[in-house]
């Protein structure tokens, strides 16, 4: 007589057909990718802050209007101090043709500003000239230090020059006068080899730069519309309260639907 097999034997379960769950890494990566379009979708309305100085003369003798004496502008956690120029009035030097910019990334992550030199069209060649200036972080936004410094222009033409310098301290600024002579560092774009420079690094725990712009026309044929100056600090903020509250929603969100997913019955 031959056994009767056992239910168990006679029909084996069925395998489900879904895949394995693995919570743990799906969690986190679920987590960094809400985390990361919540805090794009947070940035992505708002517009960079932007500072409008106007000439260098502006620059020279007015103010932002926050308290500051003439010559100082503040935008977010960074205050810009005129130091010296080329002649601001006259037929030479600035003529005022040009609109000094000062803005700030809206985007926190990037954590970069710019000092930009625009509208510099009708300056006609031959001409160079300068501007000095103190960038000072007042640590309103917290305890920053610059990172780096880089450079970058809109030219046409093949006799464009454009140096920037930067310095550690007054007294180096003062000792150094021209171009190619800065103490932390030296940025040069000449638009016959088009070659562009790359950023600087700088030395860890900054909260002051001295810096000097020159640009020069040698030549027929070269034209420079504007040039930037882009400062970038460290350490990366934290996330401010509305943005990860939003940011916790989205996560708990995502998390609560794969975990409601992971608990449906298999098939029959």
């Amino acid at each position: 007589m031959v056994p009767m097999q056992s239910v168990a034997g006679r029909f084996p379960a069925r395998r489900s057909s879904l895949p394995p769950q693995r919570p743990a890494r799906v969690a986190l990566s679920t987590v960094a990718v809400a985390m990361a379009l919540a805090v794009g979708w947070s940035v992505a309305a708002q517009a960079d802050p932007e500072l409008v100085v106007g000439s260098v003369n502006n620059f020279k003798t007015l103010s932002s209007g926050t308290g500051n004496p003439a010559g100082t502008w503040t935008l977010g956690d960074k205050d810009y101090t005129y130091l010296d120029s080329s002649a601001t009035t006259g037929t030479t030097g600035w003529l005022g043709f040009e609109v000094i910019k000062i803005r700030e990334n809206a985007n926190p992550a990037l954590l970069s500003h710019e000092f930009l030199i625009d509208s510099l069209s009708n300056y006609s060649a031959p001409k160079s000239l300068y501007l000095g200036y103190h960038v000072h972080i007042n640590g309103s936004q917290g305890p920053y230090t610059f990172r780096d410094v880089s450079l970058s222009q809109t030219f046409s033409g093949q006799t464009v020059e454009i140096w920037k310098d930067v310095f550690g301290s007054l007294a180096d600024y003062n000792a150094n006068p021209g171009t190619n002579t800065g103490t932390l560092a030296k940025l040069y774009f000449n638009s016959t080899t088009g070659t562009v420079p790359l950023a600087v690094t700088l030395p860890p725990g900054l909260t002051d730069l001295w810096v000097r712009d020159t640009f020069a026309l040698s030549g027929l044929g070269g034209s420079i519309s504007s040039f930037n100056n882009t400062l970038r600090q460290t350490p990366v903020p934290e996330i401010d309260p509305q943005s990860f509250a939003g940011v916790a929603a989205l996560v708990t969100g995502v998390l609560g639907l794969r975990e409601r997913r992971g608990r449906r019955p298999e098939a029959a």
